[in-house]
């Protein structure tokens, strides 16, 4: 049995995460400090088109209830998969 250290696991999921943003918001270059309010191509539409890609990307299912809550920047969301992650271990 293969034992992954959590932070190699961790480092993963935001590079991840990092290229998931980077399909979505193309052209932005500090997408740890990514926000809604500091990018004007972060809209509902592009918000719903994000969770989409997380689910497919990390293979895990967002609450609806939690879809505003991960409005509001990358580390939140990022915060939120390794969570759900958790929950799958």
């Amino acid at each position: 049995m293969w034992v992954i250290p959590l932070e190699s696991f961790s480092e993963r999921m935001k590079e991840q995460l990092i290229e998931v943003f980077q399909d979505l918001f193309p052209g932005i270059e500090d997408l740890e400090r990514i926000t809604p309010e500091n990018t004007s191509s972060w809209d509902s539409l592009a918000h719903l088109n994000l969770i989409l890609s997380i689910e497919e990307e990390f293979e895990i299912e967002v609450d609806p209830s939690d879809i505003p809550k991960l409005y509001k920047d990358f580390n939140t969301v990022l915060s939120h998969i390794s969570k759900s992650k958790e929950t799958l271990v």
